[in-house]
């Protein structure tokens, strides 16, 4: 009888130490999934803030002479900024080419849509995602952003379409571009996009300035 009892108390004993250690697992499995979600998030958007330098900052170089003294030169203030859309350019694919691709299109609709107005937090996350777009440029990348935008109402679109981005002037086949703005712009809007897309010999502009090479060109965009 003793033998018995000593043996249902020891099962039970085993038992509940099981059941703890996998609920202590379980918990830490959920905890890190939810962290290292949370720490996704940041870091994508750590990386369109750093990108909206590019066009936000007073310190990025104007032109590519100015660029080449900044990025030789560590005592100047703005080649810490190019340092810093630098290590974004370069971190923004480390998690893969599609999982990148996914944040900046949401980071486009979560940061560029229905935005109250230019001083809004988020229009620098928004200026930063569209300057993303510069890095997809491969056909797939093209169907799946416009896949995206296709989704969003006229006024969403020109919202995305409005301002001088470099990923205008590197598609690689700008047919299906122009048949979409077709679609979503008019007027005025629609006329400049579709100058834009034409562009052959652009002159080279903010991340552009990035090139291994840097591209020639002439024809002013903005």
């Amino acid at each position: 009888m003793y033998k018995l009892l000593a043996s249902n108390l020891i099962h039970r004993f085993v038992r509940a130490c099981l059941i703890g250690i996998l609920t202590t697992i379980t918990v830490a499995c959920y905890s890190t999934s939810k962290a290292n979600k949370t720490t996704g998030a940041e870091r994508f958007s750590s990386i369109y803030q750093s990108l909206s330098l590019v066009h936000f900052s007073p310190d990025y170089p104007a032109h590519p002479q100015a660029f080449s003294h900044c990025a030789n030169n560590n005592k100047e203030g703005c080649f810490r900024v190019i340092e810093r859309v630098k290590d974004a350019v370069s971190s923004l694919k480390v998690p893969g080419n599609e999982v990148a691709l996914e944040s900046t299109i949401n980071g486009i609709v979560s940061y560029c849509i229905n935005t109250e107005s230019r001083n809004h937090p988020k229009v620098q996350l928004c200026e930063g995602a569209l300057t993303s777009i510069y890095l997809f440029n491969d056909n797939d990348d093209d169907s799946a952003l416009l896949n995206a935008f296709k989704k969003l109402s006229k006024e969403q679109n020109a919202r995305i379409f409005d301002g001088n981005q470099e990923w205008y002037y590197n598609r690689k086949n700008v047919t299906p571009w122009i048949d979409h703005v077709k679609d979503v712009l008019e007027d005025s809007a629609l006329e400049l996009q579709l100058w834009r897309f034409s562009q052959k010999n652009v002159k080279p502009f903010g991340l552009m300035y990035l090139e291994s090479s840097i591209p020639s060109g002439e024809n002013l965009t903005y």
